[in-house]
């Protein structure tokens, strides 16, 4: 069943469970205007598809991680992708902070939670050295942003909601940035908290009753601790199957700004140049770069809104370069970490 095929109903079931994760059944039903034992059914029969599933994102900048990091590579094809997906695995057992990463033949992009810059100097030494030793990389290297979480604005982090809206001709509705600084919760956490949101965090798809039975704390607690959590430790998320929804291609974009510029002038010219025309599902924008992640139905698809929104940018006079583009066929693109973060929430609790 692709996009094309899906009813009205099945549309604004999808929609719903993206745009309003933290609502139950009847509360999302009623927002969509479907019938509540409809969406139920729907819900269920979309999953058992994988046209979605769920997560939950730690606000890791509570437990003083300072960053997130974004790295990208472009490879030279003297290795089969397979063995180069071993190397690539090895080097994420070493490092539980890679939370994300795909790759194909030629490149490679993945995402960090990072303690410090420590970490992200060891990791991009690690990278070179090892691709390098298998003659992988080229002139560029590996790249690195760092984007600490104090001066960032993570606009968009694998939010589909506004790609929905455009897929299904919704209208675009007023978009939620990923965190609000002013929520953010600092606190010690108990043992009994620190299980609990491990537990939260490792297993998204279980009812607070299944959960409570897997790490042996009440239901009540956990359902307590969990509404205390959401929005001020963590995210509930859905991940939408974007090749399932019949999207051929999912774009890496590295924008680099010239010094000086005002934030305001380079957040003027990304709404109207980049994320009005594209709907990006990840948004992340520094003082001195950004990074975009968004999905297309074909090559001219991308070609046109590309070549228009470059075109419109430099307008604004804010580009440093031509932005660094990596193009990503889902017929070649492998997830090699699919939204792992128990890893990296384990180091951060010290458990």
């Amino acid at each position: 069943m692709s996009h094309k095929e899906l009813s009205k109903n099945e549309c604004l079931t999808l929609y719903g469970l993206i745009k309003y994760s933290l609502l139950n059944d009847k509360e999302i039903a009623e927002k969509v205007g479907v019938k509540h034992s409809t969406f139920t059914a729907i819900k269920v029969r979309l999953r058992k598809e994988n046209y979605y599933y769920p997560v939950r994102m730690p606000y890791l900048q509570v437990f003083d991680y300072e960053m997130l990091a974004v790295t990208y590579a472009k490879f030279l094809g003297n290795l089969p992708l397979e063995e180069r997906l071993q190397l690539s695995k090895k080097i994420q057992k070493k490092y539980p902070e890679v939370v994300w990463a795909i790759s194909s033949p030629t490149q490679g992009v993945s995402i960090q939670m990072v303690k410090n810059y420590t970490y992200i100097k060891k990791w991009n030494e690690d990278i070179e050295r090892i691709y390098s030793k298998h003659g992988l990389l080229g002139d560029e290297g590996v790249t690195s942003i760092m984007f600490p979480f104090k001066l960032t604005d993570i606009n968009r982090f694998f939010d589909f909601s506004s790609l929905l809206e455009k897929t299904f001709g919704l209208g675009i509705h007023k978009h939620e940035r990923f965190f609000d600084n002013k929520k953010l919760w600092k606190t010690n956490l108990s043992n009994i908290e620190k299980r609990i949101y491990y537990g939260l965090i490792c297993h998204p798809e279980l009812s607070d009753k299944e959960l409570a039975q897997k790490i042996f704390v009440s239901r009540p607690t956990i359902a307590k601790i969990k509404k205390r959590f959401e929005g001020k430790l963590l995210r509930t998320v859905r991940i939408v199957n974007l090749e399932k929804m019949c999207f051929q291609m999912l774009v890496f974009i590295h924008l680099k700004f010239k010094p000086g510029v005002t934030n305001k002038n380079i957040k003027n010219g990304l709404i109207k140049s980049f994320t009005n025309s594209m709907q990006p599902v990840l948004l992340i924008l520094g003082t001195a770069d950004c990074v975009i992640l968004a999905a297309f139905k074909d090559f001219d698809e991308y070609t046109k809104t590309m070549s228009a929104a470059v075109e419109n940018y430099k307008k604004y006079g804010i580009l440093k370069s031509i932005p660094n583009t990596l193009l990503f066929s889902f017929s070649e693109l492998k997830e090699i970490r699919k939204h792992i973060y128990a890893s990296v929430v384990k180091k951060a609790l010290g458990i």
